[in-house]
């Protein structure tokens, strides 16, 4: 399961909890309705897009009654386990550069082979 599964799985239960669409939620937080069609599609989303649904999804006003469910909190620490695992970078890598579309990091050519883009995640 990768980390974007994991974001519509948390998202999916967000939307059961609220009975609300998916959609809604889109919207709420990246201000696109169609953003989880387009995850449930194959395509992925921006780092920056990720946290900022990961932020949403850790304040428990977004939830009922103002708690995290039990297994929302537990999905979330799911991701962020996942986020942590890694440890630190390559020393030998290059650092990302800014790019001139807002301050979004990309690998890009920067990446050693096989290396993934920095400011995507894959699904």
């Amino acid at each position: 399961m990768t980390l974007i599964d994991r974001l519509r799985r948390l998202a999916q239960l967000w939307a059961d909890v609220q009975g609300k669409e998916l959609s809604t939620l889109g919207t709420m937080v990246a201000k696109d309705g169609k953003f989880f069609g387009r995850l449930a599609d194959g395509k992925t989303c921006t780092v920056a897009i990720f946290e900022r649904f990961l932020i949403f999804f850790r304040d428990p006003a977004s939830w009922p009654a103002g708690e995290i469910p039990d297994d929302a909190a537990a999905a979330l620490g799911e991701i962020e386990m996942l986020a942590t695992m890694g440890g630190a970078p390559n020393p030998e890598w290059p650092l990302p550069s800014a790019n001139k579309d807002g301050g979004n990091i990309h690998n890009g050519d920067d990446a050693p082979d096989g290396a993934a883009d920095g400011g995507s995640m894959a699904a």
